[in-house]
């Protein structure tokens, strides 16, 4: 396996057991956790958000799978001006963002300050970010590989749960 994609796989892999861990401790610390997480959002929307969810985490996948196929030392962004390297900056704001929002809101909700919304607010949008910033290097990439279509969806469903549901939504109903 060539380096780069090798560092690509290994920046996924760390960043979603980070995440997945993250989510794991937090639900398995907290009582009723899910009724806390949901906040105020009514149940008519929460089937929504479930198949939003794995929606996005499909499309993550599909997106991961574009590129980790691309070439690395050939395949550019952003009409030709940036290197691959350039997706570890999205991809390190959604990994480490969606690792800290969990406890974030736990410890918002268990001590509620302007502050600690803020901070919460400021995860949620990061991630969001990250996420519009993904379609934006699958929709520049090139050369186009096999599943360009398949990515850009992929990026779109991604972006659809984390920069509207999460961060805008959530919030607004929490």
């Amino acid at each position: 396996m060539l380096p780069n994609r090798l560092r690509f796989l290994v920046v996924n892999a760390l960043g979603g057991c980070a995440i997945f861990g993250s989510y794991l401790h937090g639900i398995v610390t907290h009582a009723e956790p899910g009724k806390t997480l949901w906040g105020g959002v009514p149940l008519g929307l929460q089937p929504l958000y479930t198949v939003s969810m794995l929606t996005a985490s499909l499309g993550f996948v599909l997106w991961f799978v574009y590129f980790f196929r691309l070439l690395p030392d050939a395949a550019r962004l952003f009409g030709g001006r940036w290197s691959l390297r350039a997706l570890y900056l999205p991809l390190l704001m959604i990994h480490i963002c969606s690792t800290l929002w969990m406890p974030l809101t736990f410890r918002y909700v268990a001590s509620p300050s302007p502050l600690g919304w803020a901070l919460v607010r400021i995860d949620l949008l990061l991630v969001g970010l990250g996420a519009l910033l993904l379609i934006a290097a699958a929709a520049t990439s090139t050369p186009r590989g096999r599943g360009f279509v398949l990515a850009l969806v992929g990026a779109c469903a991604f972006s659809f749960q984390t920069a509207v549901l999460d961060a805008l939504v959530w919030p607004s109903l929490f």
